[in-house]
């Protein structure tokens, strides 16, 4: 499975990066509870699943360890987009 990760800071343009996926035709869940990622990445390794492109928004601070359940399943070919902003 090909999967997205996307995430950043307040401010980033993770919303506009959200729209940008969907227009491009990627399914998106929007920041799911971190309880829940494993059963999700079961529902989305289904049969029905493996020819869509798939991207999974969640909060920065969770960011890492949504990556590391990604990295660990060898079935999960998985990228992350980090999204951040500087004050100038």
């Amino acid at each position: 499975m090909k999967l997205t990760i996307l995430s950043g800071q307040s401010g980033s343009g993770t919303t506009s990066a959200k729209y940008t996926f969907e227009e491009l035709g990627f399914l998106i869940t929007e920041n799911p509870p971190v309880e829940s990622i494993d059963k999700i990445l079961e529902v989305y390794k289904e049969p029905k699943y493996q020819n869509e492109k798939i991207c999974i928004m969640v909060p920065s601070y969770n960011y890492l360890d949504v990556m590391n359940k990604c990295w660990a399943d060898k079935e999960i070919d998985a990228v992350g987009v980090l999204l951040t902003t500087s004050v100038n």
